[in-house]
């Protein structure tokens, strides 16, 4: 027998093109119940972003060269429980009619830009209005907290106007749908493939060929009717030899 379950480039092929309506079958339905779930199981986020940047301009080299150190003492300040809670509170944004610290805490990511010269605050919740207002809340509380923390001075400058419409994770149906159709598409593939190579049955003279290193002398054919006596086939021939002289 030769090594018929090696997996080859045209094997793969052949399973693709056996069983392709099969696999887009399987993506399609599995595309569709996962769009249909994620409309309905995953609510909108919404994010809002505000920008802070050191003014670099007649800086000595010396001091630029100190920026990310006071860049990352800013960021450790304003992560802290107690400028979220004094932001949560200026925001008045509550849960159960106390301060939503933890809530916002988590929705809330504070991270240095490229060059080390500022920091992005950056808020994601499922509600536009509340992004909006934990930002202008920063942004009013800022000098406060840059005078307090006796950090280096900051500029503000990127906030948002007003809320956001759009939400920031995008069309979730056709997102997560996608995902989906494809992760079921491969998973279905690959099932067909292991069943390929597992299968060593043989249906006809091709499979014969491929397992046996050996010519074929003939084949004999299966037959399902009745199967008739050798006396009675040769009555029948009888009688045909007979009708023809006649």
């Amino acid at each position: 027998m030769d090594n018929t379950n090696q997996i080859t480039f045209s094997k793969m092929l052949e399973v693709f093109k056996k069983y392709a309506v099969w696999i887009v079958l399987v993506a399609v339905l599995v595309g569709c119940a996962v769009a249909v779930g994620a409309q309905f199981l995953i609510k909108d986020n919404y994010t809002c972003r505000m920008d802070c940047l050191v003014d670099l301009y007649g800086r000595s080299s010396s001091e630029i060269s100190t920026m990310p150190r006071h860049v990352s003492s800013a960021i450790t300040r304003l992560k802290t429980t107690d400028t979220i809670k004094a932001v949560v509170e200026h925001a008045g944004i509550e849960v159960d009619g106390k301060p939503a610290v933890s809530l916002m805490k988590s929705a809330t990511s504070i991270s240095a830009n490229a060059t080390d010269s500022g920091f992005s605050v950056i808020v994601t919740t499922t509600r536009p209005e509340v992004s909006f207002a934990m930002i202008q809340s920063f942004k009013d509380l800022l000098p406060e907290f840059i005078e307090n923390y006796r950090l280096i001075e900051f500029d503000i400058i990127e906030s948002p106007e007003s809320a956001p419409v759009n939400p920031s994770n995008g069309n979730r149906a056709l997102k997560y749908g996608l995902v989906g159709a494809v992760a079921a598409g491969l998973i279905t593939y690959i099932v067909f493939l292991i069943y390929t190579l597992l299968d060593v049955t043989i249906r006809s003279e091709h499979d014969l060929k491929k397992y046996v290193n050996l010519p074929v002398l003939g084949m004999i054919p299966y037959y399902t009717g009745e199967v008739e006596s050798g006396e009675k086939i040769m009555n029948k021939t009888k009688s045909g030899q007979s009708g023809n002289k006649d």
